[in-house]
Order: C-alpha cells, then structure tokens, then sequence
C-alpha cells in the first residue's frame, strides 16, 4: 500500500488535554525504510485489486473476487479477505491509493460466527461503510505506477502464455514476461499433430 516503504506504526499510549506534553505519550516517529522494490510493490497491488475487481480464470471465464462488493467504492481498491477454520475469524484488509483499514469480525471466545460467515460477507461490507466515509471528499486516482521496471502483457488465460488473440492484461517485472506463444484456438497440440501424422 506504501509502494514498498516500511513505516514502523506509532502507539498512543495516552490522551491528555495538556497539548505541550504530547511528545512524552506517543511513541517517537521512525524513519521510514524500504523493503520491497515499486516494481514488486504494484505488481502486487495488481494481483490484490482483482479481488475487489474480479479476475479471468484459466477457462477466459470472469469471475467475481472474494471481496466484489468493495468495489462499490467508486476507487480503485486492492485487498485480500480471510476467514480462519470453523469461520471463527472473518478479516479484510484493504487499501486504496489514500488509506489502509483492516476489519476483523469474531468473537472474543473464539466460537464460530456460523455457517458461510465470510470475510468477504461479514468483515468486506463493514470496511465499505467506513471507506465510503473517509473517501467522500476525496478525488478519485489510480493506484501509482512506477514509471520503468515493469512490462504490460497480453497472455493467454489457459496457457499463462502469450496470447494471440484475445487475453488479459497482466503486469511483469521486466524481464520476466512469456516469450512464447499460446497456440491458437484452431491450431491443435503438439500431441495431436503427431498423432496425425502416424494416422
């Protein structure tokens, strides 16, 4: 969510009304650090939106993302749901290119929430009302992409290949896209040609 910079979090350990005191209770600003690339931080992110978004499957079909209801934020999103076993615990973490919310529903017992309690259908919906909130004034922008280091690709949903005909728009680190071609519909596999060929 930070294009790869690693900002240590900051603790209030207390609220007081005396406003020249505040350095003494919260925890000192870190520098911060990078400790992933741009690069791999927005591939990332591109991976992360096609749950809120949707994604193609291996067979071309669209298909909704765990989390499609976020997508009703009218701004880009990336995210990823989670639910523990026995849906004891229904998470979404989600971020768009102004803030970062993680929602957690569960109960301090640790018992099940029930039966198909998701994250994507009990903690994505909660993190949509509170979004909605903070982005109402907020313009509405991509996520950044980094200007070098990164290749755009038409592949082949079945294959991973290139595609040579219709595909999806997939992003790759330079250098490490596909460099071979998905066989075209009409044309058969490399078995079936030799098959012929005996026949």
């Amino acid at each position: 969510a930070s294009s790869g910079w690693l900002q240590p979090p900051r603790f209030i350990q207390r609220i007081s009304s005396n406003a020249s005191s505040h350095s003494s209770w919260i925890w000192p600003k870190a520098e911060p650090k990078r400790v992933v690339s741009e690069q791999l931080s927005y591939q990332i992110t591109s991976l992360l939106e096609s749950v809120t978004s949707g994604y193609i499957d291996h067979t071309g079909k669209k298909r909704a993302g765990t989390a499609a209801i976020v997508s009703k934020l009218g701004h880009p999103v990336a995210g990823k749901t989670g639910t523990t076993n026995e849906a004891k615990d229904a998470l979404f973490i989600g971020y768009t290119p102004h803030y970062v919310a993680g929602v957690w529903v569960g109960y301090t017992n640790n018992r099940s929430l029930g039966a198909k309690e998701y994250g994507g259908r009990v903690a994505a919906p909660i993190w949509l009302h509170l979004m909605k909130t903070i982005h109402r004034e907020l313009p509405k922008q991509p996520f950044t992409v980094p200007q070098e280091g990164l290749t755009f690709t038409t592949i082949d949903p079945t294959s991973g290949k290139l595609a040579t005909q219709q595909g999806i728009e997939e992003v790759f680190l330079e250098g490490t896209a596909p460099k071979e071609f998905a066989p075209s519909p009409d044309q058969g596999s490399q078995e079936d040609f030799l098959l012929q060929q005996f026949r």
